[in-house]
């Protein structure tokens, strides 16, 4: 089972540590066990059909049809070089 959380870009550090994970291809941050750390976060429970949904895009890396849907904005990229970046401890000195 997969939650959803709803974490604040100011505390998404603090998620991490927790065990939240980030889904790029959706933009949402979600955890497969919901610990009391990960609670407060949590809205409410998650549907069938999003688990579904966020299953084939894990498998797939998309859940539609659309053939634009791999590529990725400016700010996607930035986005995944900035975590990167965090989670190299050699950089977070820098």
């Amino acid at each position: 089972m997969s939650y959803r959380l709803n974490v604040p870009y100011n505390e998404k550090d603090e998620a991490k540590r927790y065990g939240a994970k980030w889904n790029f291809s959706e933009k949402y941050w979600y955890c497969s066990e919901l610990t009391d750390d990960l609670r407060r976060w949590y809205e409410g429970a998650e549907t069938e059909q999003n688990m579904v949904l966020q299953a084939d895009t894990e498998e797939t890396g998309d859940a539609s049809n659309d053939p634009y849907a791999n590529y990725k904005s400016v700010s996607e990229v930035n986005r995944m070089i900035m975590v990167s970046v965090d989670e190299t401890d050699c950089f977070r000195t820098i």
